[in-house]
């Protein structure tokens, strides 16, 4: 059976890569595009560490402008 485009983009939740797409760029804008560990275990932690750095100045950033 074949879906219309916009029963087809909902099921597939075409159109979310952007929100994602545009996360990771603030991620590199505000930590850089490199990762200087060696091993991989290493690259996986250096990254999750800047995504984890990433979410607690974004958290930050939502509580102060609610308090202000």
């Amino acid at each position: 059976m074949k879906l219309g485009y916009k029963k087809w983009a909902k099921k597939v939740k075409y159109g979310l890569r952007w929100a994602i797409e545009g996360i990771f760029s603030s991620i590199k804008r505000k930590f850089g595009e490199d990762l200087r560990a060696r091993s991989l275990i290493g690259l996986l932690a250096e990254a999750m560490q800047k995504v984890w750095a990433y979410d607690v100045m974004v958290s930050y950033a939502k509580n102060a402008m609610l308090m202000a």
